[in-house]
């Protein structure tokens, strides 16, 4: 039987694999974090459930900024939840300075993402990428 302490080292290697991925625009390692059935939600963005629907997604949205600088402040793990505080500058395709920060939480288990809650600065994304 695992212990908290060796599932919460899991999920941190879970969840900094995906985030290694992310940064190196790597989808394929993106995606293979998360189990089939991953349920997505990036506040005002995205709510769906499915590896198919979080691949269309993530290949859409990373392909928005260039030159991103991704940090993390502060990471909070309590096996199977993980919450990752982070900021972030780029640029977005048109040249445009972007500035954001959030949160993200997490469910994992068995080492791969069951959900991935993304919560951030709305008024950013809507300014630059304004909702049709």
């Amino acid at each position: 039987m695992k212990t908290q302490s060796e599932d919460n080292l899991n999920i941190k290697v879970a969840i900094e694999g995906l985030y290694k991925s992310f940064r190196e625009k790597d989808h394929d390692g993106m995606i293979s974090a998360m189990t089939d059935d991953v349920w997505i939600r990036f506040l005002g963005q995205a709510d769906f459930k499915g590896i198919k629907l979080a691949s269309d997604f993530f290949k859409k949205s990373n392909a928005l900024l260039d030159d991103l600088v991704f940090e993390i402040t502060d990471t909070v793990i309590e096996s199977p939840y993980a919450a990752v505080i982070w900021n972030e500058t780029a640029r977005t395709k048109n040249g445009d300075i972007w500035t954001n920060h959030g949160v993200d939480v997490y469910m994992v288990r068995d080492s791969k993402i069951e959900f991935l809650h993304e919560n951030n600065d709305l008024s950013v994304h809507y300014h630059h990428f304004p909702q049709k």
